[in-house]
């Protein structure tokens, strides 16, 4: 009876727990004064967030607030996003699955020609654990909402697009 308790004890450890490790940190720009007029440097935002098919969802110019839609990052975590390493067992594993994004963007008048520029970044997965069906098949175990990391690569992009 003890070895069939062992036996169920070793298999739950292969089958339950994955070796995520989180995020990394980074450091990066994500604001800048820009040598433009507020008018022109708003007008270059609300271009940019078109052109790449951003949804926005709020803008009030008047207080210099844009916060864009959640949508999908779909293909793009290890590029502009580190959601961390997902775990991988003998007959178990684990997937980032429907990685998703939203920037909040602040524009301040400095002087009649100079405007500060501050994007943030708010990036989501699913984080999904996969246990072998015993049949060459995987079934989804659990899954639980990660935060994950901007990696900085869309801050700069989106101030060089607005800055020249």
């Amino acid at each position: 009876m003890k070895k069939f308790y062992f036996l169920i004890a070793i298999i739950f450890s292969l089958l339950s727990c994955t070796s995520y490790q989180p995020p990394k940190s980074y450091r990066y720009l994500n604001q800048m004064n820009v040598n433009l007029s507020y008018d022109e440097v708003w007008n270059r935002i609300i271009r940019f967030f078109g052109e790449l098919g951003i949804p926005i969802k709020n803008m009030d110019k008047a207080s210099g607030f844009i916060s864009t839609e959640v949508f999908s990052m779909s293909g793009q975590i290890g590029t502009f996003m580190d959601c961390g390493v997902p775990g991988d067992k003998i007959l178990a594993k684990g997937i980032f699955e429907d990685p998703t994004g939203h920037f909040n963007v602040v524009v301040t008048r400095i002087s009649e020609n100079v405007t500060n520029v501050k994007i943030n970044s708010f990036f989501r997965t699913i984080y999904a654990i996969y246990a072998s069906d015993g049949y060459g098949g995987w079934r989804k175990n659990s899954e639980t909402s990660i935060n994950c990391n901007s990696m900085g690569v869309l801050e700069e992009v989106f101030l060089k697009a607005i800055s020249k």
